[in-house]
């Protein structure tokens, strides 16, 4: 156990964090994992990724024991932080942290009384404004990596609602013509192909030229990690006038705009990469209300 955390090194933190994120993850773990039912590289996985989330977000925020691992914090990651992990997992990874403030005597008061994992907070999708605005900032980013991998991250995850790690094994090729459209085909436990909204096809389509058979999203890197996608994305954010450009809200933008468009819930469901309509319930509460609510309800309503 020592010896693993004695050795511990990681790519989620930029150059600039690295040596004293890692100092900090290792003495949390190491105080903990002796007093833990988790083994010290499930805890060692779990802090790491809290931590670099945490930096993400707050550039300013101090790695004061006292500060991340404030309950609050811990309840906004496992809400926040983790879009592509079932609700399930994300209470395990909760659960960690939580473990982990509790051994620690810097905030072990600060967990006395136990709750329950809340609900799933909804992730807000973007304004009509913000929306136009993300697009014309990725269109205007200097020519480089960084442009092409950030306007194909909002063209697959807005305008075809892919997930960070669905968009991390996309290549060039597997962006293609159908019909009159242009879809992608992502791999995963939710495999599928998804028909790209019309405003976002053609910049997909051009990032896939460009890219060729090459990865579609950072096709330079040195790191499998998917968690990558949105800390570049977050990243290259900074000089973006939205605040909060993330690949989860891009996602939600899209179920909310294919909501409000009528598309079918069986096949919002399908495209979506969902196993139930219920999983729809978070984004349903964002769409706008119909005047043709009488029709549909009728049965009068041409659905052609």
């Amino acid at each position: 156990m020592a010896k693993r955390i004695a050795h511990y090194r990681t790519e989620q933190f930029s150059e600039h964090d690295r040596d004293h994120a890692e100092a900090f993850v290792k003495a949390a773990v190491a105080e903990t994992a002796p007093v833990s039912v988790y083994a010290a590289k499930k805890l060692l996985a779990a802090v790491t990724g809290y931590v670099a989330w945490c930096i993400r977000k707050g550039a300013d925020m101090p790695l004061d024991r006292a500060v991340v691992f404030d309950p609050a914090l811990i309840e906004r990651y496992a809400a926040e932080g983790l879009p592509d992990l079932t609700p399930s997992t994300a209470g395990n990874y909760r659960a960690m942290l939580r473990r982990v403030a509790e051994a620690l005597p810097e905030t072990a008061h600060l967990h006395a009384a136990r709750t329950t994992l809340p609900a799933s907070t909804p992730v807000t999708p973007y304004t009509a404004a913000e929306d136009t605005a993300i697009l014309a900032w990725a269109d205007s980013l200097p020519e480089g990596s960084t442009r092409w991998s950030v306007r194909a991250a909002v063209a697959a995850c807005r305008g075809a609602g892919a997930t960070a790690a669905e968009l991390w094994g996309v290549r060039g090729t597997d962006v293609v013509s159908r019909g009159p459209a242009v879809a992608v085909t992502v791999g995963g436990a939710n495999a599928r192909t998804i028909v790209v909204l019309d405003r976002w096809a053609g910049t997909l389509a051009e990032c896939a030229d460009h890219a060729g058979d090459a990865w579609l999203f950072a096709p330079a890197r040195t790191s499998d990690r998917t968690k990558q996608v949105n800390f570049y994305v977050e990243r290259a954010a900074r000089t973006c006038d939205v605040e909060g450009v993330q690949v989860q809200r891009m996602r939600a933008t899209w179920m909310v705009d294919h909501l409000d468009r009528g598309t079918p819930l069986p096949v919002l469901r399908a495209a979506a990469g969902l196993k139930s309509l219920r999983s729809l319930d978070n984004y349903l509460r964002f769409a706008t209300d119909r005047d043709d609510a009488d029709e549909w309800l009728a049965g009068t309503k041409d659905a052609r």
